[in-house]
């Protein structure tokens, strides 16, 4: 109980400064305060009191959930939609501070070492939390994690396909949790797969009615969005330039860092995950893995892992690794993104550092499960013959 009024607590004034210093003290850097995300889910979700159909006369660049998750604050408010963009803007981060709040609870109830629920609140996770909406796929991913856990597999996949309709990067676990099960009872569970598909589509379904077209809108938005200088990529584009004068980005290259996103899969599917632990592990691996070749990265992109970060702490200097990592995330942004700029040699530096923290948390967790992988041992005898 002192624990949940410790949290609460904690929200209170959180939620407390971040109204009262709205204007993040006439600084012009938004190191308290972001309004642009959300303003931009203020439009996004318009189409609810405006009477207008989704996709088809309100754009939005995100799956269905999302769409529905920019809506929901407007149930709560009153008046013109033309002057309720300030009641909107504290409304949606209200929520989304019951969405971490709710994903502490089931960190409770995955993680023996209940003390470290208070790393979801460092202030890059914080600050994401409050100025985003990236935790509601971080805590839909936390909660099939505990259905899994409670053996509620079927149940595990239709919340995974929420998620995936809210964030795409749920769908990586997919593969996990169906390993898992074949590696317990030694077959295949053919209704995981069916129901996150069935799932699915209830979702889609009255976007699909209005046209296939409208369901393609925020897959054809998101394919058209360029790479950043937030990400590895980026970086070894740089390395390459500045100091070969070769250019690095070539379609060869974009499309292996696109398969390395998506490169823990295969493995996974060729490996033995026989524990919930290790279940943790490979969905850790696989989100990291994927924001490590992404090349677009988000800062938001934080919450997607760090719940997961937090299940594989095993001592203190995980809990010190996970510090840094989240305190180095908030110079990147907003602190050095709004001082020095996304182009700036101080910017580059601290993208160097929030990189090589990723491959920090990779390397031992690749090294471990991939020891005794099928796939990797093929090649690996290969190897040594043709050696």
């Amino acid at each position: 109980m002192n624990k949940r009024l410790l949290i609460l607590t904690f929200f209170y004034v959180s939620f407390f400064i971040f109204y009262t210093f709205t204007t993040n003290f006439d600084t012009g850097i938004a190191f308290i305060n972001e309004p642009w995300e959300r303003i931009l889910y203020f439009e996004r979700g318009s189409w609810l009191p405006l009477n207008q159909v989704p996709y088809k006369e309100c754009f939005c660049e995100y799956p269905q959930v999302a769409a529905y998750i920019f809506a929901l604050p407007f149930l709560f408010i009153d008046g013109n939609i033309q002057s309720n963009l300030h009641q909107y803007l504290v409304v949606f981060s209200f929520l989304m501070l019951l969405f971490s709040f709710f994903s502490i609870k089931l960190l409770f109830k995955l993680t023996k070492p209940k003390q470290y629920f208070w790393l979801l609140l460092l202030p890059s996770s914080l600050f994401c939390t409050l100025s985003l909406f990236d935790i509601v796929p971080a805590f839909l991913c936390l909660l099939a994690l505990y259905f899994l856990y409670k053996e509620y597999f079927d149940l595990s996949c239709v919340v995974l396909a929420i998620g995936f309709l809210t964030k795409w990067y749920p769908v990586l676990l997919l593969p996990v949790f169906m390993v898992y099960y074949f590696s317990k009872f030694k077959k295949i569970k053919w209704s995981m797969f069916v129901f996150f598909l069935l799932t699915a589509f209830v979702i889609i379904l009255p976007t699909l009615i209005n046209g296939v077209q409208y369901l393609l809108v925020p897959y054809k938005f998101q394919a058209r969005i360029s790479s950043n200088t937030e990400n590895l990529f980026y970086l070894i584009r740089a390395f390459f330039k500045y100091i070969f004068n070769i250019n690095f980005d070539t379609n060869f290259t974009r499309n292996l860092f696109l398969l390395l996103q998506f490169s823990i899969i295969p493995l996974c599917l060729t490996s033995k995950i026989d524990d919930f632990s290790k279940v943790i592990k490979w969905s850790t691996l696989s989100i990291l893995v994927f924001m490590l070749f992404c090349r677009r990265y988000s800062p938001q992109w934080i919450l997607w892992v760090m719940p997961f970060l937090i299940l594989n702490i095993k001592n203190r200097k995980d809990v010190f690794k996970i510090i840094i990592f989240d305190l180095v995330h908030y110079l990147y942004y907003p602190v050095f993104y709004y001082i020095f700029g996304p182009y700036s040699s101080p910017f580059l530096v601290i993208i160097l550092i929030k990189t090589y923290l990723l491959i920090v948390f990779v390397y031992p967790l690749f090294k471990e499960l991939l020891l005794h992988n099928k796939l990797v041992g093929y090649f690996q005898s290969k190897a040594r013959l043709i050696a």
